[in-house]
């Protein structure tokens, strides 16, 4: 009976690991800018530019506090291109045959803060711009109002107000983690 119930937890404490072995491996995967600039912001899915700089302490908090978490991994990786610029380049980026520095990037999409998070449709057509550091519910909300088309018709500070927008209802659209939101 011993010998049983300690092969029944050593089968269990082995499936368990590889479990947290491939979540922990599960990472949202970032594309370069160079991997879209030819037909950018036109991409197969629809564009998830994130613009962060090393040091910004909100973009940190994103990348540990929300781009970590396996229902944002999950979500991102199967419905965006996810494309990650580091704003201070030391290289210019390549726009619709324009080389472009920090700067003049900077002035093309109107950056105002960092991180700034730009969403476009598969055909190019912009469908969100935020900025600033977000907590987990923020971003999740934002993943659904673009999600559910309420950009053509909702400003974000409205939509932020409709049920649909309730920390109950978001979490319905990420249920793994409905009672781990973290802040």
């Amino acid at each position: 009976m011993i010998a049983r119930t300690a092969l029944i937890l050593l089968i269990l404490s082995a499936t368990l690991t590889a479990q947290d072995k491939n979540a922990a491996e599960e990472k949202l995967r970032w594309l370069p800018f160079d991997s879209v600039q030819k037909t950018f912001p036109v991409a197969p899915k629809p564009l998830f530019l994130y613009i962060s700089e090393k040091g910004c302490e909100h973009c940190e908090y994103m990348d540990t506090a929300v781009f970590d978490r396996p229902e944002i991994v999950r979500f991102v990786n199967e419905n965006l291109t996810a494309v990650r610029v580091d704003i201070y380049l030391n290289t210019p980026l390549k726009v619709r045959d324009s080389l472009m520095d920090e700067m003049a990037f900077r002035r093309f999409l109107s950056i105002v803060g960092i991180p700034a998070y730009y969403f476009f449709d598969a055909s190019g057509r912009v469908i969100g711009v935020l900025d600033s550091e977000m907590d987990l519910l923020k971003f999740k909300r934002m993943l659904v109002f673009l999600r559910g088309g309420h950009f053509f018709r909702t400003p974000w500070e409205k939509f932020l107000t409709l049920p649909e927008a309730s920390e109950a209802e978001v979490n319905k659209n990420f249920p793994e983690e409905v009672s781990k939101n973290k802040k």
